[in-house]
């Protein structure tokens, strides 16, 4: 995001989606003092609903959507606040 936002004019923007909450410190740092990033803290997918989102407790750059059979797998299931809803 910081790469790219001052190469963009003030009439464009970009818009960071950033669903896991670990990482929304670090993205505010990053863009601070560029107007034209507005960071929405949620997921986004192609149809509304909610999915297990999986964080690794070791690396907040390492978390993923799981998937049923990986949700069956899992060998620490997820708590419920690991839920994301998409609006």
């Amino acid at each position: 995001v910081k790469l790219f936002a001052p190469l963009l004019d003030s009439e464009y923007g970009i818009v960071a989606f950033e669903p896991d909450p670990r990482n929304l410190p670090l993205l505010r740092r990053a863009v601070a003092g560029l107007r034209n990033v507005e960071i929405v803290p949620m997921a986004v997918g192609a149809e509304e609903g909610s999915v297990v989102f999986w964080k690794n407790p070791q690396s907040s750059a390492d978390s993923r959507v799981l998937t049923p059979e990986m949700e069956r797998r899992a060998v620490h299931p997820p708590s419920p606040s690991d839920r994301v809803t998409v609006p």
